[in-house]
């Protein structure tokens, strides 16, 4: 699964796939209930962006303990394709986690310095 901002180059559509970032932070969503994910998720997000992170990664399982399949995975897609200043994600490596867990690269924000 991945989905990549249309402005974002190549290179680093290729970077990001291949996990060549290094990750500022990470969050694991095992366990949770889909409303406790869905909040965990949102509230780790703008703090990272707050933070001035570029590249995280979610893990978020494949649902191999649900009947109904991957559901935190499909949630949190739903969440990165409405956030506004992500510039791609795509699955991870299979060291950080496979179809289980998303990179997630975010637009440069401004510092509140710069006009």
């Amino acid at each position: 699964m991945s989905w990549f901002d249309p402005s974002l180059r190549p290179q680093d559509i290729q970077k990001l796939k291949h996990g060549h970032y290094t990750h500022q932070g990470m969050l694991d969503l095992h366990g949770m209930t889909q409303d406790q994910a869905t909040q965990t998720l949102n509230t780790f997000l703008r703090e990272k962006l707050h933070q001035g992170a570029r590249f995280v990664l979610i893990i978020h399982g494949k649902g191999y303990n649900s009947d109904a399949g991957p559901i935190l995975k499909q949630r949190v897609i739903e969440i990165l394709e409405s956030f506004p200043s992500l510039l791609g994600f795509c699955s991870a490596l299979p060291k950080d986690g496979g179809t289980g867990a998303l990179y997630i690269l975010f637009k440069k924000q401004r510092s509140n310095n710069q006009v």
